[in-house]
């Protein structure tokens, strides 16, 4: 165990908070305890000189209802794990079972959406980065490094100029965190 101090003293802003600015502290990936003295010779006190009742017993507020000991809390600290889209997880969880399913984008028709191959990474990569799209003249279909300027971003979110959103109703929409996550791939660079 490790003490940590805060950078400023623990101020107490309302009678049942404490706020601890560790502004210049390095708190790694940990398991980390907090503890108020309620008994000892430096206790915490209210603004009568009541000794902080303080034993926790898992639910706010805390004590037992009689002036003195220690309040203990245990928290941990875990930085999420990003992981950055890649080509082949939106392959793996959208292209393949929502785009190229049930006959769409499965590549060898003469016109939309069959003649637009979605079944593999490879051509997904090869349909969609770089490719103008056949809706609107101008636009790519993936602008590498510009979603907001990329015709598959204007049809999965419902906001193309021509047709309706992808996927086709009846079907669902894609959820926002997978939209967001084909988003973070183009500005990425839309790397195969």
């Amino acid at each position: 165990d490790v003490a940590i101090a805060p950078a400023t003293p623990v101020s107490f802003p309302t009678t049942m908070s404490a706020m601890f600015d560790l502004t210049g502290v390095a708190m790694p990936d940990d398991l980390y305890r907090v503890r108020l003295l309620g008994d000892g010779a430096s206790v915490i006190m209210d603004i009568d000189g009541n000794a902080l009742d303080g034993e926790f017993a898992g639910a706010f507020p805390s004590g037992d209802g009689t002036a003195g000991g220690d309040f203990a809390l245990t928290f941990t600290i875990s930085t999420p794990v990003v992981v950055l889209p890649t080509l082949d997880s939106i392959q793996a969880n959208v292209f393949g079972p929502t785009c190229a399913a049930a006959g769409c984008h499965t590549g060898g028709g003469a016109v939309l959406p069959t003649v637009m191959n979605l079944s593999n990474a490879q051509a997904s990569f090869d349909n969609l980065v770089g490719v103008a799209s056949l809706q609107v003249g101008g636009l790519q279909r993936v602008e590498a490094g510009n979603p907001d300027n990329s015709y598959l971003i204007m049809k999965i979110e419902g906001n193309a100029a021509v047709g309706g959103i992808m996927p086709p109703l009846p079907r669902q929409p894609l959820d926002p965190a997978v939209i967001t996550a084909i988003r973070q791939w183009i500005t990425d660079g839309a790397l195969q």
